[in-house]
């Protein structure tokens, strides 16, 4: 199991505490984060796979519930966090149980990433309620999501911004130490993505498959565009 991100926020808290809004600070550091982007031609679908370890420091013998916060794209005539999350069928699996978010709010393009803002998009942050014996010191969870494409320069865009804002890096766990932190973007049948985001670190980029090594708050974003036509025999 294995930004995302993509982006993705954790944080635990004291019952009865209420939700944590601290969204951007939480005490978790994500030990892998690997996300795979498939695109359509309107639409895209976000899977993120992460592993989360708590910070002792923080307590973790006294927290009886987890708040994990995830920040994700919708589209601009969205009329809140709800409507947005619910169009997106937005979930959280969680050792085989499906959480649906408890809350959620708007917050600022520039909050979540430095990409030039994309057009008829906005950004919320939904929160997840996980009970602690669920979320042990170390535990994995899987976010996914449909997501509208947008527009950008008169392209049609995809994109995913990793949220990292604690990372502890395990090379041991997987083959590649570069592969903990991907994000993997992936075109359907008849389709083809340009990468269009600055992306310092890409391991492959190809019109069917680009994967790209995540950074806090730096967006992988492509173009989608139609597959090239197949050569014609001689």
């Amino acid at each position: 199991m294995n930004a995302t991100a993509l982006l993705i926020l954790a944080a635990a808290v004291v019952t009865p505490k209420p939700v944590v809004t601290d969204w951007a600070n939480p005490p978790f550091d994500i030990v892998a984060g690997n996300v795979d982007l498939t695109v359509g031609q309107d639409m895209s679908l976000v899977s993120a796979r992460y592993i989360f370890k708590y910070v002792e420091a923080e307590d973790a013998d006294h927290a009886a519930r987890v708040f994990i916060h995830y920040p994700f794209y919708a589209p601009a005539d969205s009329a809140d966090w709800q409507d947005a999350a619910n169009t997106a069928d937005l979930k959280l699996e969680v050792k085989g149980q499906t959480l649906r978010p408890i809350a959620g709010s708007r917050i600022d393009y520039s909050s979540l990433t430095e990409f030039p803002i994309v057009d008829n998009a906005q950004v919320f942050v939904a929160t997840f309620e996980v009970p602690r014996s669920m979320a042990r010191v170390r535990f994995e969870g899987t976010i996914s999501h449909v997501q509208s494409n947008f527009h950008y320069r008169g392209d049609t865009v995809s994109l995913f911004t990793p949220w990292l804002p604690r990372v502890e890096k395990k090379p041991h766990l997987f083959h590649d130490g570069d592969r903990d932190f991907t994000v993997t973007v992936h075109a359907m049948s008849g389709l083809a993505c340009r990468l269009i985001s600055p992306n310092a670190k890409v391991i492959e980029n190809s019109p069917a498959e680009i994967v790209v090594v995540s950074e806090h708050r730096q967006s992988v974003a492509v173009a989608v565009q139609p597959a090239p036509a197949a050569p014609k025999a001689p």
